[in-house]
């Protein structure tokens, strides 16, 4: 369904969905209903006032 929603691949999906998750900011959690379907939540990130800044000044 991400990858419907936003035009984008589905290897392309899968390949940034694997970074979050990498890099834990991401949570999979399998479908009930169906063995084939997983659901995604972000997960609580706690700030500290020393985050590192994008080139551009925007927040990643």
């Amino acid at each position: 369904m991400i990858a419907e929603r936003t035009l984008l691949p589905k290897r392309t999906v899968r390949y940034a969905l694997g970074k979050l998750e990498h890099a834990d900011l991401i949570e999979e959690q399998p479908s009930v209903r169906d063995a084939r379907t997983q659901y995604y939540s972000a997960k609580s990130v706690e700030r500290t006032g020393d985050d590192e800044l994008l080139p551009d000044g925007r927040r990643w």
